[in-house]
């Protein structure tokens, strides 16, 4: 289920996590690496969630530490928009990540999986 993405210099790896659990949250582990540049951004400030119903949200959070060249965390999404479950009735999933090293990352997963 993980997918990367290598454009730029920085390489982005994210693995949903459990999105069959009723939750108030969807959860994304991410990595991000690189050898050339900081990775002190604020992920959640770039991520937005799609899925083909065409609800969308922006990201929670991005829990992770800050800086170096190789960072790992947890990417966090709110589970409802204007209190619709944000998966009901979806077959697919994307995750869109805009200015990291690149104008535009996209990461799609088909529903359920």
């Amino acid at each position: 289920m993980s997918q990367t993405d290598s454009q730029g210099s920085i390489t982005v790896e994210i693995t949903p996590v459990d999105l069959a659990a009723a939750s108030a949250t969807i959860a994304f582990e991410v990595s991000l690496n690189t050898h050339s540049v900081d990775l002190s951004m604020d992920l959640a400030a770039a991520a937005t969630l799609t899925t083909d119903t065409g609800r969308s949200v922006a990201a929670l959070t991005w829990d992770a530490p800050k800086g170096g060249h190789h960072v790992s965390g947890k990417l966090i999404f709110p589970a409802l928009v204007d209190g619709t479950p944000l998966l009901e009735g979806a077959s697919q999933l994307t995750l869109m990540l805009t200015g990291i090293d690149a104008p535009e990352r996209r990461f799609a997963w088909d529903l359920p999986f």
